[in-house]
């Protein structure tokens, strides 16, 4: 980011004119637009996904249903649907944080050069305050993303050990879902340290945006 050029308040930064924050916000606020795009993008190619995730698990669990399809088959349409429907939660929570972003560096920018900056040091912290409420729900999304990784991978796991009883499942089918499992496990972990991070904010010596 370039906050280091505007400063991180919004009080004007006396030892950068005029003439060079304006090019550097107009780039800042260019770059920070296009980022835009390409999470409305990924956001619309999401719901298509979760779409048809939907569409495929409503078949999966009328087969279910009449015991027509392999538990494992079932619990992967079950998984997609879940995780791929969290996606397109977390994907808009990512839009409105970006949006909050792009409204606090245009304050942010406007207040480097007004020489009324102090009137909107209000409208800068309600900005970033938008923009820090917004991550940490996407934090939260991730953390329901990250469970429904690890029961999935639990439940393959219990299958496959079942099945490994019975001769059916390899020994490599197992050390796959075991690993598996427990990537699930630290995904999930580090998920809540993120939020957590989040939620305690920023240092005071870390940048706002």
């Amino acid at each position: 980011m370039m906050l280091c050029v505007l400063g991180t308040g919004a009080t004007p930064v006396s030892s950068t004119s005029d003439e060079t924050i304006a090019p550097a916000c107009r780039f800042l606020l260019y770059e920070e637009q296009v980022e835009r795009q390409e999470i409305a993008l990924d956001l619309d190619l999401a719901q298509s996904e979760s779409a048809a995730a939907q569409e495929i698990f409503t078949l999966l669990d009328k087969l279910w249903k009449n015991d027509a399809v392999e538990r494992l088959l079932y619990l992967a349409g079950k998984h997609d649907r879940d995780v791929t429907r969290l996606d397109v939660e977390r994907k808009q929570m990512l839009l409105e944080r970006q949006d909050a972003l792009i409204e606090h560096y245009s304050l942010l920018c406007e207040a480097a050069t007004s020489e009324d900056s102090e009137n909107q040091r209000g409208a800068v912290d309600e900005a970033f305050l938008r923009y820090r409420q917004a991550d940490c729900t996407v934090r939260a999304r991730e953390i329901a993303m990250a469970e429904v990784e690890l029961e999935y991978a639990r439940e393959v796991l219990v299958s496959y050990r079942d099945l490994r009883e019975h001769d059916v499942a390899s020994r490599q089918q197992i050390i796959f879902a075991e690993r598996d499992f427990e990537m699930a496990q630290k995904r999930l972990a580090q998920s809540k340290a993120r939020l957590e991070q989040c939620r305690r904010g920023p240092s005071p010596q870390s940048d706002p945006g």
